[in-house]
């Protein structure tokens, strides 16, 4: 694989695990908006 489709697919991935995040959050109901904040950006920074 070079390093231009290498490159391709980690940006897609990105982007498809952005949307799964988002379909999350909003699956999560009705939370509080800081409680949302802080799961969303501790599963960024433990990823």
């Amino acid at each position: 694989m070079t390093q231009k489709s290498k490159g391709i697919f980690f940006i897609i991935c990105s982007g498809f695990c952005f949307a799964l995040m988002t379909f999350f959050v909003r699956m999560a109901g009705d939370l509080p908006t800081m409680q949302k904040a802080f799961f969303r950006n501790f599963i960024a920074f433990s990823g």
